[in-house]
């Protein structure tokens, strides 16, 4: 890509350019957090020659204020010739800064300052796990040179103060003069131990030299001419890398400049609604600005997202080749105008996930991800005219919806999905054509695959039993949100003991139950020998009722009571409710309005 190129620099050029103040932290960075530990084992990674991978770095040009960039932490240096924005790579470098210039500000969770040395006569036996150390000032100083040559301690902020060369000159110096002094002395001790203490601060001295010179730190470099919005689509293109960049963190470095406080605009909101915090939903701040950019952009791609900055020109290509530039947001209150409404779509989703598409707990919910483009299309069917059209645009919102799940569509490329499926079906309310997730079959699904809990089709079938009506076993009451779990049938003891493996734990083995009719009523017991029991004490027209109701229709059922029951009665039951599942999927798809 010509937006980026990719090399590296030496510690001879990089710790200059630290000492120079010419990388800055964006606001989206968390702050440094290392502990001494953590830089001494970088340390050690680096005089041993390990690679410690790449950083990624942004000439800032004009870029520096938009992102509300700080320096390096502890950086205190006078000079201020600020030339790259360090969007991956903070830890590192601001662990480099605190080993080689060594702060007066102390390290994280530390209240005094403290210095990193290297033990050279360690270091030359190999002992590279001991070689590496740091001191608290105020316990051992080691800040007199005579100490640091004593105890063999080379302390690397000699690197950062440009006087490596003097040290070494003054630790040779030092053990010459002791080994004369030792023979004046007629010293017992073996000169010997004289020679091996010079002889190693020599090749030391060497070895640091060379690790100086030719050490390389690998960063890949973003041009300066490029854009915000550019730089989120470079992130896009090189996440395989591990590369990874939090726009909603960058978004609140562009937006602090326009009096937009995002990150306390989402404690806010987390606070009004809790729910937005299931684990589930880690992604649920980024899901409120892809909610924004669709309503505003018809798109959601990260790429996109900047230009919710107000202000922010988006340099639109028309058919003839010709180029517009749009601004989407004016001011920071029509910012937090998008934000409400987007706010308020996610809550409305989310509500209406549980009450009428059988997600009643957020761990149910087939795709996190699906819940912005979602959101979306509900807020966009309910401000359609007059109420019969509205009616019909929340019907093609369910159908959408159910064939997407169940064709695993929001499996992969989600954004550029969602933004082709808003349109489409947006199209589609206004009595366009049915858009190609419609038309697709799901007849060939393979139910009895499906054993990972979690997974979009085997959430989608759980709240399909849910929407059917799934009753409780044991009190025939509708699901409690607070106490639901999927749960076996046939136990997993029994299919385990059997050979069975992952088949026991199909889909078309779970069920929604509550928690005590799972002790109470299955155990691990067969079904052969719990139902009749149920029977005798709610009735047995009951029971079939609300087995019904989970989708295990008449003959599934008369297969569980089989006494003995079998591996193969197990795969007849199994065959059984899988046609009933698979029934209740297609009915879903051509009217999801029941």
């Amino acid at each position: 890509m010509k937006d980026l190129r990719t090399t590296s620099m030496s510690l001879e050029r990089l710790i200059p350019r630290l000492r120079d103040g010419r990388f800055e932290i964006p606001d989206f960075q968390r702050e440094f957090e290392w502990e001494p530990k953590a830089i001494d084992d970088l340390m050690r990674s680096i005089f041993r020659d390990y690679y410690i991978g790449s950083m990624l770095l942004w000439k800032g040009e004009d870029n520096f204020d938009s992102l509300s960039c700080e320096r390096l932490s502890g950086y205190k240096g006078d000079r201020h010739d600020r030339e790259h924005i360090v969007l991956d790579g903070q830890q590192r470098l601001s662990a480099i800064y605190y080993a080689f210039f060594a702060p007066e500000k102390p390290a994280p969770k530390r209240k005094n300052r403290g210095f990193h040395f290297i033990r050279i006569d360690r270091f030359m036996k190999e002992d590279y796990q001991g070689a590496f150390s740091y001191r608290l000032s105020q316990k051992i100083p080691f800040e007199l040179p005579q100490e640091q040559f004593e105890n063999h301690y080379f302390p690397l902020s000699t690197l950062g103060s440009g006087t490596m060369d003097e040290w070494f000159q003054g630790h040779k110096e030092y053990w010459k003069q002791r080994k004369e002094q030792e023979k004046e002395a007629g010293s017992i001790r073996d000169t010997d131990q004289y020679d091996q203490d010079l002889r190693y601060g020599e090749e030391f001295h060497e070895i640091i030299r060379d690790i100086w010179r030719r050490y390389k730190i690998s960063y890949t470099e973003l041009g300066g001419e490029i854009g915000v919005d550019k730089v989120c689509d470079i992130f896009t293109k090189i996440n395989s890398t591990g590369v990874k960049l939090d726009i909603f963190d960058l978004l609140n470095a562009m937006l602090k400049p326009k009096g937009v406080l995002l990150k306390q605009l989402w404690r806010d909101a987390r606070k009004e609604s809790p729910d937005l915090e299931s684990p589930i939903f880690r992604r649920m701040n980024i899901y409120v600005l892809q909610v924004m950019s669709i309503l505003i952009q018809g798109d959601c791609s990260p790429k996109y997202l900047p230009y919710l900055v107000p202000k922010q020109h988006r340099r639109i290509r028309n058919e003839d080749g010709s180029f517009d530039h749009k601004v989407y947001i004016d001011d920071s209150d029509d910012f937090m105008s998008h934000w409400k409404q987007s706010i308020d779509a996610i809550k409305d989703a989310r509500d209406l996930l549980s009450r009428e598409y059988g997600a009643i707990v957020p761990k149910f919910i087939p795709y996190p991800a699906i819940l912005p483009i979602f959101a979306a299309l509900n807020m966009t069917a309910g401000a359609a005219l007059p109420a019969t059209t509205r009616s019909r645009a929340f019907d093609k919102v369910k159908r959408w919806y159910w064939a997407s799940v169940f064709t695993r569509r929001y499996a992969q490329a989600v954004e550029t999905t969602a933004s082709r499926d808003y349109r489409e079906v947006c199209a589609w309310m206004e009595d366009g054509s049915d858009p190609d997730v419609i038309t697709q079959s799901v007849g060939d699904l393979r139910l009895q695959e499906f054993t990972q809990q979690g997974a979009a089709i085997y959430n989608g079938i759980i709240n399909l039993i849910i929407l059917e009506g799934a009753k409780d076993w044991y009190t025939g009451k509708d699901p409690d949100p607070k106490d639901i779990d999927d749960h076996h049938i046939v136990p997993k003891s029994w299919g385990r003991k059997r050979g069975l493996g992952k088949e026991i734990d199909t889909i078309l083995n779970r069920t929604p139950l509550s928690s005590n009719t799972n002790r109470s009523v299955i155990g691990s017991s067969l079904p052969n020998e719990y139902l009749p029991k149920l029977m005798d004490e709610i009735g047995a027209v009951r029971v079939r009722r609300i087995f019904d109701s989970h989708l295990i229709p008449e003959d599934a059922f008369d297969i569980l009571l089989k006494r003995p029951f079998t591996p193969k009665d197990f795969k007849d039951f199994t065959d059984a409710r899988e046609r009933a599942i698979h029934g209740a999927i297609e009915r879903l798809l051509i009217n999801p309005g029941g």
